[in-house]
This record gives structure tokens, C-alpha cells and sequence, in this order.
């Protein structure tokens, strides 16, 4: 694989991934210190980064690679490109025993409460990283500018860092902490702190070095699971309003139309339950190829 910074075995790059949900400023994180002119931020939650892209940096001396990474509650793509996209990432990196500094993940503090796409978010990047590898995670609470009330923050802060909270067993694991509040300068802090930390082969990048297929790694298994549990919900809601529909002794226009919309909704998940079984080498390089085009594009490091 071809890469941007020249020889890998010479003078590798620190690598750090960029995940979190739609809003949750990955793209902004990035921008804020590199002021790539070619990172998109969007005002809404709809998501603007559509597939995987490195910002390349120099900070006190070193080259860093910042990667932005769409999250699994894409608005225009489904999770199995989404996943197939960072299996593309991670194999060759791994190919060419390129390891990860770490993964920066974000998570708005201005949520009231763990969602479930939040939820699938979080269980997704476990299976990507590994317990192994959570010290090399840094966990960060982003839009701290945006809450009115901090108390409120720090209640909910709490409650994610707590042993039985969203983020306690990575705490366990080893993972770190960190807030940010929208500047370059707290931007720069978190990733000076994760720069000092001993790069690793992440656990999709173990897998995929073992040869196994993207649906059989961890995170692919973990995406299955899921597709199943939606699938048996959905079936569930419209096995209730078949019964509904029976039952009914007049015709029910509102609930029809909402019963086509979830039979819509389970032919959608099922295709792409089996297109995450089918697999295929073919998809994988060709998002290495489209990967390889983007880093080309990106040669030049901005100094710090």
C-alpha cells in the first residue's frame, strides 16, 4: 500500500483514528488542528464524512496521521460498507506492520441520555479495538462549549465513567478520559497525549492479518448480531399489527401504511444481512484502491 509520509519501515507515521456518532465533531475535531481545506463540516446531523479520510500533520517534529471515520448511524450508507470501508484501512496498515498510536472516540456531552445508536456506536469501536488495546483509547466528551448548564455535564460525565456505566468496563480495560471544549488548544492536548502512547495492532487488524473474513472478526459478528435483533424486532411489530389489521373491523389506511413502511424496513436489513454474508474480496480492495487515490491526494503535513 502506498503512503503518504514515504517509507513506512523508516519513518512510520503515529497513526490515530477519529470515531464517534454523526455530531459528535469528529470532522471539526480534525479541522480545528490541521485546517485541511478539504474536510467538510456539517451544521445538522446528517453525516458529511461519507468514507474514510486521513489529514496528515507535523506536531513537535513528528508526522501524524489524524483518520476521520464515518460512524455506524450514517445517514446515506449502510454498516456494512461503513465496516467493509475500515477493514480496508486497517488490513494493509497491518500488511505492512504499520500499528495505530490509538482511536480518539467522541461522544456529545449535550445528550441526555445513551441512545441506541450511541449504544451500537460504542459496542462497534470495542469490537474494532480490542480490551487488549483499550489503553490505547482515549474516550472524550466533546461540546462542553454548547452546554448551558456544566453541572449537568458533569452529572452525565459521571454516570458514563461509572464501573456500571456506558464506559466503565473500558475504563477497566485501561482506557483514558479526556473533555473537549472546542478549541485547537484542547483538540492538540488530546492528541499530544495519545502520541506518547506505544502503538498497537488494533483486534480487526489482528483478524484480518489471520485471514479471516470481515464478517467473522469481532466487529463483523458484533454488526450480524445486530442486523439479526433489528430484523426479529421489526417482525415482531409486524406480526402485532397483522393481528391488528385482523382484528379490525374497519379499514385502517394509517395503520397499513405503517405496516408497508416496517416491511420495507426488514427487506432493507435482510439485504444487508446478506450482503455482509457474502462477503467478498472484490468490495475490500476496491476500497483499498479508493483509499490509496486519497492518501495520494493528501502528501503534504502541516507544521506545528
Amino acid at each position: 500500500m502506498n503512503n503518504v509520509n514515504g517509507d513506512l519501515n523508516q519513518n512510520p507515521p503515529i497513526i490515530i483514528g477519529v470515531m464517534g456518532m454523526t455530531g459528535s465533531g469528529k470532522s471539526t475535531f480534525i479541522k480545528s488542528i490541521t485546517n485541511d481545506p478539504n474536510i467538510i463540516i456539517g451544521g445538522s446531523l446528517q453525516s458529511c464524512t461519507r468514507e474514510i479520510v486521513p489529514s496528515c500533520i507535523q506536531i513537535d517534529g513528528l508526522t501524524v496521521q489524524l483518520v476521520d471515520t464515518p460512524g455506524f448511524d450514517d445517514t446515506d450508507r449502510d454498516d456494512v460498507d461503513i465496516l467493509e470501508d475500515i477493514a480496508a484501512w486497517l488490513g494493509p496498515q497491518a500488511e505492512y506492520q504499520v500499528k495505530l498510536a490509538g482511536l480518539i472516540y467522541l461522544h456529545r456531552i449535550t445528550e441526555p441520555r445513551m441512545g441506541g445508536n450511541a449504544k451500537r456506536n460504542l459496542s462497534m469501536m470495542q469490537s474494532l479495538v480490542g480490551d487488549d488495546n483499550m489503553q490505547n483509547v482515549v474516550l472524550v466528551t466533546s461540546r462542553w462549549e454548547e452546554l448551558p448548564n456544566k453541572a449537568e455535564g458533569e452529572r452525565r460525565q459521571k454516570e458514563l465513567k461509572d464501573p456500571n456505566g456506558f464506559w466503565g468496563e473500558m475504563i477497566k480495560h485501561k482506557a483514558r478520559i479526556a473533555r473537549h471544549n472546542g478549541t485547537p488548544e484542547s483538540a492538540l492536548g488530546i492528541v499530544r497525549g495519545i502520541m506518547t502512547v506505544a502503538p498497537v495492532f488494533l483486534q480487526m487488524q489482528q483478524e484480518l492479518r489471520q485471514g479471516m473474513s470481515v464478517k467473522d472478526t469481532s466487529a463483523g459478528k458484533d454488526l450480524l448480531a445486530h442486523l439479526q435483533r433489528q430484523i426479529s424486532q421489526l417482525n415482531a411489530k409486524l406480526q402485532y399489527m397483522e393481528n391488528q389489521i385482523r382484528q379490525s373491523s374497519e379499514e385502517n389506511e394509517q395503520l397499513r401504511q405503517r405496516y408497508e413502511e416496517f416491511s420495507q424496513q426488514v427487506k432493507a436489513k435482510e439485504q444487508t444481512q446478506a450482503k455482509m454474508m457474502q462477503g467478498g474480496m472484490d468490495r475490500i480492495m476496491s476500497r483499498v484502491a479508493d483509499f490509496e487515490k486519497r492518501c495520494a491526494r493528501k502528501s503534504r503535513c502541516i507544521l506545528m
